[in-house]
């Protein structure tokens, strides 16, 4: 909603009951406001490690709804589940299977998160295979779902769409002897794929990549991309909503990485291609240089072009960033991020400053402000934060 949410308290716990067992557990409320009610929110973890590499986990995910000090029936979400990793000693087969299932009033059906993952990794193969069922009545009121929540224009409301979702890679590694330059290079094809409930393929998103590696810690990068795309709901990029229908686009990039190892190293990266029934160039520049011991800092340019035919319209994208890391000591940090956004002329701000009193403890106290790039540059939304951790050794 964009409104600044009042929190009364909140504590976190986390530690190792023994060699192989690990807890954590956390809880924090909001305050009461004009447009909601107190929320709790509490969350429960372990991990139990099985084996070399292997683990089971389970968590407990819990939002409750208090008016006037008394619980609010029916106002409240859930999530329980856990998850098993499987490894080999040495790392070159894997697998996860995990299971998570929602809790809400009146809702027994379609509720369940189901996922798991195949991998495979040796010196010149690596290869995973993923798979995960979002019912339509999963709902995640302390996490986020970024696809099973859909918005219709036509008849203004929110329509929830539960999905399957498969996802595979495949990359073949060369390591050439005797070259002077080169440590390595790889080839790879990625997949994921969308099928939503009821309608079917709704996204479909295939990459080509080769990547040269080289000695100097440099490396050189090209993406081929196809996506396919059903768009069920209109929607407006820039001027009017892109039509209902099938979308079929093609984009390929470049990227260059200079010299990690170098107290001023760059990224440089341009990309080609269509975008829905138009088509984009985009370009990023990222400077980043050290002073070491005590400082380090980048600047960073993204810009995107689009252009649709008419009447969709057109933009001329502009992300800024820059960023500062300054260690006064070796218990006393301060780092500083700047952004400037064209597509809705903000200016944000996050600075922080953190002291470490004792090890694993810190004090933190942070500023966060944002407000528009024109006009008298009236804040938005300004906070101040302090937050700290502190380290039991039992």
């Amino acid at each position: 909603s964009g409104q600044t949410v009042p929190i009364e308290y909140g504590a976190r716990l986390t530690g190792n009951l023994n060699d192989r067992l690990r807890i954590g557990v956390l809880n924090m409320q909001t305050d009461q406001s004009d447009f909601a009610p107190k929320q709790n929110f509490t969350a429960a973890t372990f991990q139990q490690n099985i084996g070399q590499r292997s683990s089971i986990k389970g968590l407990f995910l819990n939002r409750q709804a208090f008016q006037d000090g008394d619980v609010v029936d029916g106002d409240y979400g859930r999530n329980y589940g856990g998850e098993l990793n499987l490894s080999t000693p040495d790392g070159t087969w894997g697998g996860q299977l995990g299971y998570i299932q929602s809790a809400k009033e009146n809702i027994s059906a379609k509720n369940r998160h189901i996922y798991g993952r195949f991998d495979y990794s040796s010196e010149r193969f690596r290869t995973f295979l993923f798979v995960q069922n979002v019912g339509t009545n999963y709902f995640a009121d302390m996490g986020f779902n970024n696809r099973i929540i859909n918005f219709d224009p036509i008849n203004n409301q929110i329509v929830r769409i539960g999905y399957t979702q498969i996802g595979n890679m495949l990359n073949y590694y060369i390591y050439p002897k005797n070259s002077k330059n080169v440590n390595f290079h790889w080839s790879g094809i990625e997949n994921f794929i969308i099928i939503n409930e009821g309608t079917g393929l709704n996204d479909w998103y295939t990459r080509f990549r080769h990547f040269i590696s080289y000695k100097n810690t440099s490396s050189l990068r090209f993406r081929l991309n196809h996506q396919f795309i059903d768009l069920i709901y209109p929607f407006a990029l820039i001027n009017e909503p892109l039509p209902v229908g099938e979308y079929d686009v093609w984009e390929i990039n470049a990227q260059y990485l200079t010299d990690q190892r170098k107290l001023f190293n760059a990224q440089f990266w341009a990309v080609y291609g269509e975008f829905y029934n138009g088509n984009k160039f985009s370009y990023i520049v990222d400077l980043n240089l050290r002073r070491q011991p005590w400082g380090s800092f980048s600047v960073g340019f993204e810009q995107n072009i689009i252009r649709l035919p008419d009447p969709y319209g057109n933009a001329d994208l502009t992300l800024a960033t820059a960023r500062a890391e300054i260690n006064f000591s070796k218990s006393l940090f301060w780092t500083t991020f700047f952004q400037y956004n064209t597509q809705r002329d903000r200016v944000n701000i996050n600075s922080r400053l953190q002291w470490r009193f004792a090890p694993m403890s810190d004090v933190f106290l942070v500023y966060t402000d944002n407000y528009f790039a024109e006009g008298d540059l009236t804040s938005l939304d300004r906070t101040f934060v302090v937050k700290a951790n502190y380290w039991f050794g039992l």
